[in-house]
């Protein structure tokens, strides 16, 4: 069959972290992170394209705790070092600060009190 209205088209795409997900085994298991990826692709339409792109991962031992990585802004300036350790630390105390508020009837996304599902 004939391709139908094809045309050339401009625009831009770049790939992106669309989902983080911690493995967080209890005990000596290994603990991972997984990168999902997208591409989006942005071709002059009211919406940008949006594709899976794969993921990749990381081990988080103890073997690798102090390895460290540059800190960068979301434009790409590095603000500083951190270490696998640090992101450890650091999601785990998100997730006990936002349990906590949850607990306390308040909604983490936007700090107003929020109904407890039945």
């Amino acid at each position: 069959m004939p391709d139908y209205q094809e045309s050339n088209i401009e625009g831009t795409q770049f790939v992106r972290c669309r989902q983080v997900i911690l493995n967080n085994p209890l005990g000596n298991e290994i603990k991972t992170v997984f990168f999902q990826e997208e591409r989006v692709i942005n071709a002059g339409l009211e919406k940008p394209i949006l594709r899976d792109e794969g993921f990749c991962h990381n081990a988080l031992r103890a073997d690798n705790a102090d390895t460290t990585f540059p800190i960068m802004d979301a434009t790409g300036l590095v603000t500083g070092i951190g270490t696998y350790q640090q992101v450890y630390d650091m999601l785990a105390s998100l997730y006990l600060h936002t349990a906590m508020l949850r607990d306390q009837g308040i909604s983490a996304t936007s700090g107003a009190p929020v109904e407890q599902p039945a």
